[in-house]
């Protein structure tokens, strides 16, 4: 296991292989999965595993964990769950914390994939939602990003809605969320990313949208890249 450090975030990169193969010595993928975490270690968990059971080739995809400053929990579940022939899990961990958006920057800036996918570590990816969202930017070269569909699960009857429930709503019927968005890895170098001093969940995500409908192109959508979104009391 090998420690990179630099610009606030420590890299603990946990091969499939090896814990001894330094970073930049495998071939790039053709995505990577960029998943924001602020101790919630059993979602994360949940969300990890629907992502190593995707229906792409294990080579193709890098899945890259930034903990926003919590440290050994999410560290130990990433190196928990790298095992050979599946896709490289990497860990980032963010200190101070500083919010999902600055979270999200740190992942696709150390990203290797052409193609970012954002999701988040209360999100249930489908099994296919990577192959959906990479075949709707490859079909529209011209497309920039595409936003995917996020399903929040019915809810119990006689349940009433907490706080997170209504952003987990929020998300199922916005535009643009990084619940599940997949966004052109030099798109992003050119708008800078998302704006971190964003410090909570909601605005960064209409902001990134409207910089990259201003400063890139056209946003698309990938109805067929869907993830759950369940609610959480």
């Amino acid at each position: 296991m090998r420690m990179m450090a630099g610009n606030g975030t420590a890299e603990w990169v946990v091969d499939r292989t090896t814990e001894q193969t330094p970073a930049d010595d495998v071939s790039a993928p053709l995505m990577s999965v960029v998943v924001p975490t602020c101790g919630r270690p059993k979602l994360a968990r949940r969300c990890l595993l629907a992502l190593l059971r995707q229906g792409l080739v294990p080579e193709s995809f890098e899945i890259i964990v930034v903990d926003d400053g919590h440290g050994q929990v999410t560290r130990q579940l990433v190196a928990e769950l790298a095992h050979d022939g599946q896709p490289r899990l990497r860990y980032l961990c963010q200190q101070p914390c500083r919010g999902p958006a600055a979270a999200r920057n740190a992942g696709w800036r150390c990203a290797r994939g052409p193609i970012i996918a954002f999701t988040e570590e209360d999100t249930v990816p489908e099994p296919d939602w990577l192959l959906e969202g990479w075949r709707a930017l490859a079909e529209h070269p011209d497309w920039v990003a595409v936003a995917g569909r996020v399903v929040v699960p019915a809810q119990r009857r006689g349940q009433l809605p907490a706080a997170r429930e209504w952003l987990s709503r929020g998300a199922e019927h916005a535009d643009f969320a990084t619940a599940n968005a997949f966004v052109r890895r030099g798109v992003l170098m050119r708008v800078n990313g998302s704006e971190d001093r964003f410090r909570r969940t909601g605005h960064e995500d209409a902001d990134l949208e409207f910089r990259l409908l201003a400063l890139a192109g056209p946003v698309g959508r990938a109805p067929l890249a869907t993830v759950l979104h369940p609610m959480q009391s």
